[in-house]
């Protein structure tokens, strides 16, 4: 099951570099495939491939809109409905069973297969992508003859175009997903890309983590401006200090009768001012009293 979403995913991906931040697609890639893993689990039967087939049809995009679980996941992590929508043929729908994911998109005349393998590949997980999502190039305008056309049928069986030719996986080109013990992940990191019963999840899930990279979660991701590791301001301790310059000028009768200042002027922009209850400004909390706040 983890190859097939592994696979699945890295072929969605493909599509997005052109427009999506790789970071944002990271993240988001990861999450997809965590809901994909616990949506499957219950009724994945490596001996019965087409056992619950319909279960795991995804309309990823359609002309009436997207999969609403891909949506949630990718707003999570900022990624703009508008660019997620247009990143993708006019329709595709993937079918993921055990041995075997493939797809259909609009305007391409044959079924498209993400990879073919043994039902049982997972014994032999390896991160990296090792189906179609391996020919991408880095070129968005030449999909169709790498990533569409990796796989010909030669004989009885299909296998990827070029096999003959090594053919590593360029870091860049490609999601990286590790397997490890659900325990491992924080709860929050799950109930912020929309998990709704904890309890649900399997006992093994899918963490992205690139080599000679700082690790990012959900959580520390969110702490950033997305895109850069630059932390965002601190909102809840902005207003904090606001409401208690306003509670000190407040209760200060004779500030409130000599303030003659108008509200900010010529004042920086971190200093902050309270209106008077006749609509007079107050006197400016000094740092000293703000200390306490942090005492």
């Amino acid at each position: 099951m983890y190859t097939e979403i592994k696979e699945l995913i890295n072929f969605l991906a493909v599509f997005m570099h052109h427009r999506i931040a790789r970071r944002r697609i990271s993240l988001c890639m990861e999450s997809f495939a965590n809901h994909l893993a616990t949506r499957f689990h219950d009724n994945w039967r490596p001996d019965e491939p087409k056992h619950a087939q319909a279960e795991r049809i995804l309309a990823i995009k359609t002309r009436g809109g997207m999969d609403e679980m891909f949506i949630a996941v990718a707003a999570s992590v900022g990624i703009n409905g508008d660019d997620l929508y247009a990143s993708f043929p006019t329709t595709i729908f993937i079918y993921c069973n055990p041995g075997e994911v493939t797809c259909r998109i609009s305007d391409y005349p044959s079924i498209v297969i993400i990879w073919r393998g043994d039902v049982d590949a997972d014994k032999f997980y390896i991160p990296t992508p090792i189906g179609a999502a391996k020919y991408y190039d880095g070129n968005s305008h030449n999909i169709q003859n790498t990533v569409l056309n990796a796989y010909v049928k030669q004989e009885s069986m299909l296998r990827p175009a070029g096999h003959a030719k090594k053919r590593d996986v360029k870091p860049e080109r490609c999601i990286p997903l590790t397997l490890v013990s659900s325990a491992e992940i924080d709860a929050y990191d799950l109930l912020a890309t929309g998990f709704i019963d904890i309890n649900e999840v399997p006992p093994v899930l899918f963490r992205y983590k690139r080599a000679n990279s700082k690790q990012f979660t959900v959580r520390s991701f969110a702490a950033t401006r997305f895109g850069s590791h630059r932390p965002r301001p601190d909102h809840k301790a902005m207003r904090r200090i606001q409401h208690a310059a306003a509670y000190l000028a407040i209760t200060n009768a004779n500030a409130i009768q000599q303030a003659n200042v108008p509200l900010l002027e010529n004042f920086p922009v971190n200093f902050q001012f309270a209106m008077g209850p006749e609509g007079g400004n107050g006197k400016c909390c000094g740092c000293k009293d703000l200390s306490l706040l942090f005492g």
